[in-house]
C-alpha cells in the first residue's frame, strides 16, 4: 500500500474516534457517561454535562435508578444553561414519577437554580417541594431568599407571587 494514502486514512479515523468519545460519548459505557456527568458539574462544564446526563438516559431502561440519576443530573445541568427547561422537565418528571423525588432532589434544583440567579424558576421549584412537604424548613428557607433576590432587582411579579402564597402570609391556592 502507498504510505502516502495510509498515514491519512489511519490519521482520520483515529481523529474520529476521539471526536466521537468527546462529542458524543459513544464509547463510554451509560455508567461511565453518568458519572463523567457528574465531574463536568463539579467542574461547572454545564453544558457538557447535560450531554453526558443526555447520552446515559437514553441508554439506561426508562424508569430505572440509573435513568433518575441522569434526569436529575440533567437538571441540575439545565439549571445554569436553561432554567425554564430545567423548572419544566424537572417538575413534570417529579409529578409524573413522585415516588423517584425526595426533598433533597427539590433543595438541590432550587439552589442550582438559585446560584444561577434564575429566580423565578428557582421559585417554582421551591413551591413545587413545598406543596410536597409543607413543613420543610430546608425549601421554606429559601422563600425570604428569592424574595429579597426579586425585590433587589425590581421583580414585581416575582415578589407578588411569592406574597400570595400562605408560606408568606398570602391568601395562597
Amino acid at each position: 500500500m502507498n504510505p502516502k494514502i495510509v498515514v491519512p486514512i489511519l490519521i482520520l479515523a483515529m481523529a474520529s474516534i476521539v471526536l466521537v468519545k468527546v462529542v458524543g460519548g459513544g464509547l463510554m459505557t451509560a455508567e461511565g457517561q453518568l458519572e463523567r456527568g457528574h465531574e463536568l458539574l463539579q467542574e461547572e462544564s454545564f453544558a457538557e454535562a447535560c450531554e453526558m446526563f443526555n447520552g446515559a438516559s437514553q441508554r439506561f431502561e426508562n424508569g430505572s435508578d440509573e435513568w433518575f440519576e441522569a434526569a436529575k443530573g440533567r437538571s441540575r445541568a439545565l439549571a445554569h444553561t436553561d432554567a425554564p427547561q430545567c423548572q419544566a422537565e424537572f417538575l413534570g418528571l417529579a409529578k409524573q414519577f413522585p415516588d423517584a423525588f425526595v426533598e433533597q432532589d427539590y433543595m438541590l434544583i432550587v439552589g442550582d437554580l438559585f446560584s444561577a440567579r434564575a429566580y423565578t424558576s428557582a421559585h417554582a421549584v421551591a413551591d413545587g417541594g413545598i406543596q410536597r412537604w409543607p413543613e420543610s424548613e430546608a425549601l421554606l428557607a429559601y422563600i425570604p431568599k428569592i424574595r429579597a433576590k426579586a425585590e433587589a432587582l425590581g421583580n414585581t411579579e416575582l415578589t407578588d407571587t411569592i406574597d400570595s402564597h400562605p408560606y408568606a402570609g398570602g391568601g395562597g391556592d
